[in-house]
């Protein structure tokens, strides 16, 4: 199968493996249509179920029901865990 890109999808790809987000452009495409393939199984029910999170969580927001997100803490309690993990197996 031969596929061709805009120039600007070309940048786009290269960009991407460049950047090491994948290896070759034969795994981003694979993992691309997986996506693709992923959300056209997306039934009403499972779109009906996201939207109703989706409100439940944007009803939370608007209460003030949140938390802070500290990147470095998440960081630093799996590292911990894996580490503690680890000294288990």
């Amino acid at each position: 199968m031969n596929i061709t890109l805009t120039p600007e999808l070309e940048r786009f790809v290269s960009d991407k493996i460049r950047a090491g987000q994948f290896r070759s452009a034969d795994e981003l495409f694979e993992s691309a249509l997986n996506i693709l393939r992923d959300q056209e199984s997306l039934t009403p029910a499972d779109i009906a179920e996201l939207q109703r999170e989706v409100a439940i969580g944007t009803e939370q927001l608007d209460r003030g029901d949140s938390a802070t997100w500290d990147a470095e803490a998440m960081k630093a309690r799996l590292t911990s865990s894996l580490a503690a993990n680890d000294l288990r197996t």
